[in-house]
């Protein structure tokens, strides 16, 4: 039984994500014994440095759980950290609608939480990190609390384990940051979430941006920039899946009144 649920979760997560063609396609080859080779990874630095645990990738299996949302996410791997410091400097020098003092920075699908550590770092009224799987939640936490017990932290910040689509947005302005965690139903839900709820400033930093279009067709959300977001050196070396040319996009919501 647990084979045949095991089956049918990689049919449906291969359908959604890479769609009937993609599906065929990837079947072909492991009938004819060209399967991809396992993922291997090496702890980063940065854990290695702050005894935290936010290395390697996940696939969506690994991340598999009864939670029907589950086959829409894509998987775990954390942004190399000079790359999401660029990325906030870059969304610093937007510049935003009001200090960052006033923002909750908002991580949706946040893994591990290395981007949650991060964002810390910076002055937010508050960081939050929010994770449909319970271990990866759990993972999270626990980073979150050496973050903060080595003194890492100049804001309060805390994991949810929740769907990114139920999580109820903080009453104030928020920055949005996705890296790319779920399928184009998530991304859609998710906008009419922000839209039917949320009154106030809001940004979204959307890293490798699958399902940028919805945001783009939207009329209440405006692009800002997309760029590719200088890596460090050090941190390709360290992220060998990681591509110089990874962009993100920025947008912001403007809505009609």
């Amino acid at each position: 039984m647990q084979m045949l649920r095991t089956t049918l979760f990689k049919l449906r997560w291969s359908l959604i994500h890479r769609g009937l063609r993609g599906t065929l396609r990837q079947t072909l080859r492991r009938l004819t014994g060209r399967t991809d080779p396992p993922l291997t990874y090496n702890i980063h630095p940065f854990d290695l440095q702050h005894s935290t645990d936010t290395s390697g990738t996940l696939t969506a299996l690994e991340l598999a759980s009864r939670h029907p949302n589950a086959v829409y996410t894509t998987a775990y791997h954390g942004i190399p950290p000079s790359r999401f410091r660029n990325l906030l400097s870059l969304w610093l020098a937007t510049p935003p609608q009001h200090p960052i003092q006033n923002y909750t920075f908002i991580d949706l699908g946040c893994g591990k939480g290395r981007a949650v550590l991060l964002a810390a770092e910076l002055p937010f009224k508050q960081v939050i990190g929010v994770e449909l799987n319970p271990a990866l939640a759990q993972i999270a936490a626990d980073n979150l609390n050496t973050w903060q017990a080595a003194g890492h932290s100049t804001c309060p910040a805390s994991i949810f384990c929740q769907d990114a689509t139920d999580f109820i947005l903080p009453d104030n302005p928020c920055l949005l940051y996705l890296y790319n965690p779920f399928a184009e139903p998530v991304v859609h839900r998710l906008i009419q979430h922000i839209a039917s709820s949320h009154p106030h400033a809001l940004d979204i930093l959307y890293f490798t941006p699958d399902s940028g279009h919805l945001f783009d067709q939207h009329p209440d959300f405006r692009p800002l920039w997309t760029a590719a977001i200088p890596i460090s050196p050090d941190d390709s070396a360290a992220e060998p899946i990681t591509e110089v040319e990874d962009i993100c996009s920025a947008y912001r919501w403007t809505p009609h009144r």
